[in-house]
């Protein structure tokens, strides 16, 4: 993906000895007005890191001779512009209603799903990796390592209607065509 935005800022044959800084600079102020949208500054950061990154991979590996100069400007955004931006862009949340409203209407697997996330603060991969042997819906509980770490155990209390939820999306669920 960044590769691709590269090209599409400098075009397909640019000629990495010849960027100077303003080069970056531009490509600075297209993160700050991409399509028209302004990234928020956590999103500009991660860019900008992402497209360091190729050029010390280039450096790196031998595939250009010097490193490049991206100039003062193009660096992430500063702690202070990150929290600025996230107290005048609070996040939404949904209603009580609302979630109300999409648990009525999902199908049972999203239920369960829907559940799981306001219930154990569940993100879609973890409800993707979990696997029977992690669930205790007896003892209304779900342990499983957390992802970051792997070594921390995540152990979460299930609600009565989240654990209904849960074995009703599994008795809707094909069976496996082996144990593994």
């Amino acid at each position: 993906r960044t590769t691709e935005l590269l090209t599409r800022a400098f075009g397909f044959r640019f000629e990495v000895e010849k960027l100077t800084h303003l080069h970056f600079e531009s490509l600075l102020d297209e993160f700050k007005t991409a399509k028209g949208k302004r990234w928020a500054p956590v999103r500009r950061g991660n860019e900008i890191g992402s497209v360091k990154s190729v050029f010390f991979y280039a450096h790196e590996n031998g595939l250009i001779d010097r490193p490049v100069v991206f100039g003062t400007e193009f660096k992430r955004p500063s702690r202070d512009t990150i929290e600025e931006y996230a107290y005048d862009n609070p996040k939404e949340y949904l209603t009580r209603e609302e979630i109300l409203r999409l648990i009525k209407s999902a199908p049972v697997h999203l239920k369960a799903a829907i559940l799981l996330a306001i219930n154990g603060g569940f993100t879609n991969r973890d409800i993707a990796n979990l696997t029977t042997a992690k669930i205790d819906l007896d003892g209304s509980t779900i342990t499983f390592p957390r992802r970051k770490k792997g070594k921390q155990m995540r152990r979460c209390h299930l609600w009565p209607e989240t654990v209904a939820a849960v074995r009703a999306a599994m008795d809707v669920r094909p069976k496996p065509a082996s144990e593994a």
